[in-house]
C-alpha cells in the first residue's frame, strides 16, 4: 500500500497564480462590487479547470472579496472602505512578519532566489504590454516571490 501522500509543489502555485489573478481583477476593479463570477467564463479567462476556480473563489471568500448569494451565486463582494482597509491592514501585518521571519531564516540561496524573482517582477513591469499572457505571467511572477519569501521565512503555519 502507498502510503505517501506529498503534496506536489506546483498544484499549489498554481492555485495561488488563479487566486491572485482574481484577487487582481478584484482590485484593479475588472471585475466591480457586485458583479456576478461565473465559473465557466473564469475558467475560460485563465485557461483553468473548474475545480481551481471553485478553490480560488472559496480562498477569496474566506478573505471577504467574494460573497456567494443564494440562487445567484458568487460575485464580487460589496465592501466598505472601512473593511478594505481593515482586510489590508491585517495583509500588510502577515507579510511583514513574514518578511521578517524570512531575513531571520533564509538561507543564501533563498536569499539569492528572492532577490531574483523580485528583478524579474521588475523587468515584467518595465514593458507595457496589456494583454492576458502579460497578466498571467506577472501573477506567475508574483506567486513566485510569494512562494520563496514564505519559503524562507520557514514558517510552518505558512
Amino acid at each position: 500500500m502507498n502510503t505517501n501522500r506529498q503534496v506536489l509543489r506546483p498544484a499549489s502555485t498554481l492555485r495561488q497564480q488563479v487566486i491572485e489573478g482574481l484577487r487582481l481583477c478584484i482590485t484593479d476593479l475588472t471585475f466591480r462590487p457586485g458583479d456576478r463570477l461565473i465559473e465557466r467564463e473564469l475558467c475560460e479567462m485563465l485557461g483553468v479547470s473548474r475545480t481551481l476556480i471553485r478553490e480560488a473563489l472559496s480562498q477569496l471568500m474566506a478573505e471577504g472579496l467574494i460573497q456567494n448569494i443564494p440562487h445567484k451565486g458568487p460575485i464580487v463582494a460589496v465592501i466598505t472602505q472601512t473593511e478594505a482597509k481593515g482586510l489590508y491592514e491585517v495583509r500588510a501585518t502577515l507579510e511583514a512578519l513574514a518578511g521578517r521571519n524570512f531575513t531571520e531564516r533564509a538561507t543564501l540561496e533563498q536569499r539569492a532566489a528572492l532577490v531574483n524573482a523580485f528583478k524579474e517582477i521588475q523587468d515584467l513591469k518595465k514593458t507595457e504590454t496589456q494583454s492576458q499572457e502579460a497578466t498571467l505571467l506577472f501573477l506567475k511572477q508574483k506567486a513566485k516571490l510569494y512562494d520563496v519569501l514564505l519559503e524562507g521565512a520557514n514558517n510552518p503555519a505558512s
